[in-house]
């Protein structure tokens, strides 16, 4: 493969990723962590300050929702699905993505994308990427390429886009209290009415939204956001759902294998 072709096939497949993830927004706002420390970026362990913390939380998501979904960073590993179903008059558009992170010994990520039935796979590991499209083969990134495309999956990688949509918009959140989400005692938040001007204009559907997010108490990492279109506004102008999770925190069965 040439240069020049996995050049356009990283940018295509950066370009994707970010159109799925964002609901058909062409301008994703990238976290301030990933976009400047470069690809799978780490950051300090959460303070507790910047945290719910342990037996209590936030009254609002202002403080915490900022650095969230950049806080997955202090993690061993884990395991992420993204779930996005958007609809208007000439649309029915369902995105549905699956993957694992492993920062630590060596920086991994394993990207698995179905977008209407168009399925795509990425592969990093280290300074190494590949990519599939369709029933293709894996092809292998060059050095120069895989640099430049790894630098920008960074900054739209699905399972860190809270910061689009949530990051921030926290002071529109209210703790609804403690919550145990995928195994993770967190802080469940839910979204005003005030958010449904945002999200209309992030994803393109004029409706009544209803958000909830979820934050781990130990360590303030994104475990889940919720946001999708309710009441009969929703069929009148089309609808959208998007479901993030995180699961299989710091598992030791976490593991991105290079492909075959």
């Amino acid at each position: 493969m040439t240069t020049t072709r996995n050049a356009s096939l990283a940018t295509g497949l950066v370009a994707a990723v970010a159109l799925a993830a964002c609901g058909g927004s062409t301008t994703p706002a990238p976290s301030a962590a990933a976009s400047s420390a470069g690809p799978l970026a780490s950051l300090p362990a959460a303070s507790a300050a910047a945290s719910p913390g342990a037996g209590g939380s936030s009254a609002s998501g202002a403080s915490v929702f900022g650095s969230a979904a950049d806080r997955l960073d202090t993690l061993t590993s884990y395991r992420f699905t993204v779930n996005i179903d958007s609809t208007s008059a000439t649309r029915t558009q369902k995105v549905v993505m699956s993957g694992t992170v492993v920062n630590t010994p060596t920086r991994s990520y394993a990207l698995e994308m179905d977008s209407s039935g168009e399925k795509t796979s990425v592969v990093v590991i280290g300074g190494d990427a590949w990519v599939k499209l369709g029933a293709a083969p894996w092809q292998q990134l060059s050095e120069t390429t895989a640099q430049a495309f790894i630098t920008g999956l960074a900054a739209l990688r699905p399972e860190k886009l809270f910061a689009t949509a949530f990051g921030t918009n926290g002071d529109k959140f209210t703790s609804a209290g403690d919550d145990n989400r995928n195994g993770v005692a967190s802080v469940h938040y839910k979204g005003s009415d005030a958010l449904s001007a945002v999200f209309g204009g992030l994803f393109g559907v004029q409706a009544t939204y209803a958000s909830d997010a979820w934050i781990a108490k130990d360590g303030g990492y994104l475990v889940a956001s919720e946001i999708r279109t309710t009441g009969s506004a929703a069929s009148a102008s089309g609808s959208y759902a998007s479901i993030v999770n995180i699961t299989n925190v710091n598992d030791p069965a976490n593991r991105v294998d290079r492909p075959a």
